[in-house]
């Protein structure tokens, strides 16, 4: 099965613009609580967690926070997890919020 660009240049549209919307609400959070922070948007598809790493030891924040998709623990064991990897590679504290469906 193959889809046309259109249909996928459509779909990575209504991401990005859902991804923008989740920057936005929270950055007012952090706004309204007085954190500071930066938010960052990855771009990489081979190891995010490496990725993630890095720009920890990049930007030095006192403080990461990220989420977590909830895969099942068979197939955390078979590929490993993103925020498993970060957690226990960082050099600074990390939150992972974990999705509630």
């Amino acid at each position: 099965m193959s889809f046309s660009s259109s249909i996928w240049e459509g779909t990575f549209e209504q991401e990005k613009a859902k991804v923008a919307k989740l920057k936005s609400f929270y950055e007012k959070k952090m706004t309204e609580k007085g954190v500071t922070g930066k938010w960052l948007t990855l771009s990489t598809s081979k190891k995010p967690g490496e990725a993630i790493v890095k720009a920890i030891a990049e930007y030095k924040p006192v403080l990461a926070v990220m989420g977590a998709r909830g895969i099942s623990s068979f197939r955390k064991t078979l590929i490993g997890s993103v925020s498993d990897y970060v957690l226990h590679h960082a050099t600074v504290p990390v939150i992972i919020c974990k999705h509630h469906h």
